[in-house]
């Protein structure tokens, strides 16, 4: 095995490892397997230098999850919703626009997801909405496909005068009302979260 394939044998095994120095530090839940141990041994150098050329992605993804979930805990005690809102609400802050939706459509999620959280999200949490039918979206084609839209995009230049268990009654800047009705999805795989297509578009490399 070369180094990445260790450290991709390691992390399906649930082993973390440190460089500290010249030395590599282990954490396991359980002894790991000798052939893995050998293999560290065999290429330690090589994984140390790996581990230390990917700590900057690391490091970069931990504050990102430390400011979300500072972002998370912010909302669920200032609005008084509870933690999946919270979350919901907390990774449309964070996330960056993805590359499937325009620029303009971006500016008006980002407008709209304010106001869902002052003025709206707890009628919508009474009367028993899901955090899919206010943020979900088709997974290939967001601004496109309504049948796996969630209320959030549809809100272009108009304001929600209406929150029912069955329905979220909008209406445009021109007076005319519009409603968006809860329905069961034909093909509830092919929808995802907004901040989900963000990842999509981003490569990742495998924490370990």
């Amino acid at each position: 095995m070369n180094a990445a394939e260790i450290l991709h044998t390691a992390q399906a095994a649930g082993v973390v490892m440190m460089a500290s120095g010249n030395d590599l530090m282990l954490e396991a839940p359980a002894p790991p397997p000798a052939p893995l141990l050998n293999a560290i041994r065999q290429h330690k150098v090589e994984v140390i230098a790996l581990l230390r050329q990917r700590l900057p992605f690391y490091q970069n993804a931990i504050d990102v999850h430390e400011e979300f979930e500072q972002r998370a805990a912010i909302i669920e005690h200032d609005a008084g919703i509870p933690r999946e809102w919270a979350e919901a609400f907390a990774r449309m802050d964070c996330c960056q626009r993805p590359a499937q939706i325009s620029d303009k459509a971006w500016q008006n999620i980002k407008h709209y997801t304010g106001l869902l959280l002052d003025r709206h999200i707890h009628d919508i949490i009474r009367r028993g909405w899901e955090v899919a039918e206010i943020f979900g979206c088709h997974y290939a084609a967001p601004e496109r496909r309504y049948d796996a839209m969630g209320v959030l995009l549809l809100l272009h230049d108009c304001e929600i005068i209406g929150v029912e268990h069955d329905r979220i009654t909008l209406m445009t800047t021109t007076g005319a009302e519009q409603v968006f009705y809860r329905t069961r999805l034909t093909r509830p795989q092919e929808r995802i979260m907004i901040w989900e297509l963000a990842d999509s578009g981003r490569a990742h490399s495998n924490p370990f």
